[in-house]
């Protein structure tokens, strides 16, 4: 990557981009946006950030750093003033994962704009989907792993020829890849602490829609005395029932959401990081934090985690249950292993997570669309009339069996795959039972 210096740009003029955002939290979309904004400050670039929040209130806390970040925060606006936030804007960037404020928005009939999708999920498997309708919708795509470049979405005629008027090198740049970055400044110089315990952690959203499903079993069964699961993240009652149920309870420790984790990485010796095969999972912020920390992880090569680790060389890499028992218990027993492979994972996280790689990204890709003129806004093309359809048309080829179910009788192994699919919705991201609760489509 070249120095952010010598890298031709248009951006003379202040730039006016205008974040789209469905919902601010303090969880990973939110602190890669900051940490983005603070390193295209730190290039001496002038943009002019206006954050649009279409979903909920925003905790004081995180409009706090919000704005410090030098944001302008939007909430609640009429669609009028979205209107005119859109003609003002030179760049409309969307930070998209599937939530129904952001269909809702993607599927108005909004004024010209240039529109830059960049996607906080890996896209292949439901409900977080990236659709050729979404690609097609966008004058610009970012994916935050290197492993959704190779989806079908991107792969299509429609997605490189849907502005043919354009120059062939701006039809080959529709897709990038930019990193979500974690903002690994604010974990200092962190120094391993003594403790008691084999320390095991887990940092993230603690269920088993991302966790992978036998977890707690994996862990009951690695033969380490005495040994300690350190579990940091919201949403935890199903790990905590199932080490209950197994009784292991002296084994597992719940913190719950953990600012400083800092302190938390400084006393792990391994960081076991195995989600579940369906994982949505992109550039993983824990997994960076932990690597910085020289925390060796023990992973499964699912999603965007496969391109984040290599075996052997910054961690493990395992594909059964019992080899993640046997990789912890191996990383037990052979000390020089553990700090080597977290030695390297430090080096590796120190040069390919740095915010900078993704602002020179960000700053190449605003040049490339400043130098094309507005389009007018197309939108996403498949029709809906109910917030089932369009749920269902979220998903993709992924949403098959969901149109049988909706508009017909589906046979005996369909209704098998709608049930198990059911299931699984109704443990992910509450998004879209909080907004259809009241209607008669809720999908359960």
């Amino acid at each position: 990557m070249p120095n952010a210096a010598k890298v031709p740009t248009i951006l003379s003029a202040m730039l006016k981009l205008l974040h789209v955002i469905p919902r601010l939290s303090n969880a990973g979309p939110t602190r890669t946006l900051l940490v983005v904004v603070q390193a295209l400050a730190e290039m001496g670039l002038p943009i002019r950030h206006r954050l649009l929040v279409l979903d909920g209130a925003v905790h004081p806390f995180v409009s706090l750093r919000v704005r410090k970040a030098g944001i302008t925060l939007l909430k609640q606006l009429e669609p009028t003033a979205i209107r005119a936030e859109i003609e003002s804007a030179d760049i409309v960037q969307v930070h998209f994962w599937n939530h129904p404020k952001l269909y809702e928005f993607l599927r108005t009939d909004w004024p010209a704009m240039r529109l830059l999708i960049w996607f906080k999920i890996f896209g292949a498997h439901a409900p977080q989907v990236i659709t050729t309708d979404l690609v097609n919708c966008a004058d610009a795509c970012l994916v935050s792993s290197a492993g959704s470049l190779d989806l079908p979405c991107f792969q299509s005629q429609h997605a490189q020829d849907h502005h043919p008027d354009l120059k062939n090198s701006h039809r080959k740049r529709k897709v990038n890849l930019a990193l979500s970055p974690a903002n690994l400044q604010r974990l200092g110089e962190i120094e391993p602490q003594p403790h008691d315990c084999f320390n095991v952690g887990y940092i993230g959203t603690a269920n088993f829609t991302k966790v992978h499903p036998s977890y707690v079993e994996m862990s009951a069964a690695i033969d380490i005395d005495p040994v300690r699961f350190i579990i940091c993240g919201g949403n935890d009652q199903d790990l905590v029932a199932a080490v209950q149920d197994l009784g292991v309870c002296d084994r597992f420790d719940f913190r719950g959401y953990v600012e400083h984790i800092e302190q938390v990485l400084a006393i792990l010796d391994v960081f076991g990081y195995p989600l579940c095969a369906d994982t949505y999972a992109t550039s993983e912020q824990a997994l960076q934090e932990a690597m910085y920390a020289a925390v060796p992880p023990v992973v499964f090569p699912h999603s965007g985690v496969a391109t984040l680790v290599q075996d052997q060389v910054t961690g493990r890499v395992v594909h059964s249950e019992a080899e993640y028992t046997q990789a912890i218990e191996e990383l037990f027993h052979n000390p020089s292993l553990r700090k080597s492979l977290g030695k390297q994972a430090r080096a590796y996280a120190q040069e390919h997570f740095r915010p900078l790689k993704t602002a020179q990204i960000m700053e190449q890709t605003y040049d490339e669309l400043m130098s094309q003129t507005k389009q007018g806004y197309k939108g996403l093309t498949q029709p809906v009339q109910t917030p089932a359809e369009g749920f269902v048309a979220a998903l993709g080829q992924k949403g098959d069996t969901f149109w049988t179910s909706l508009r017909g009788q589906p046979s005996d192994w369909q209704r098998q795959d709608i049930e198990a699919a059911h299931v699984h919705i109704a443990k992910t991201k509450p998004d879209q039972s909080r907004k259809w609760a009241s209607s008669g489509y809720t999908l359960r």
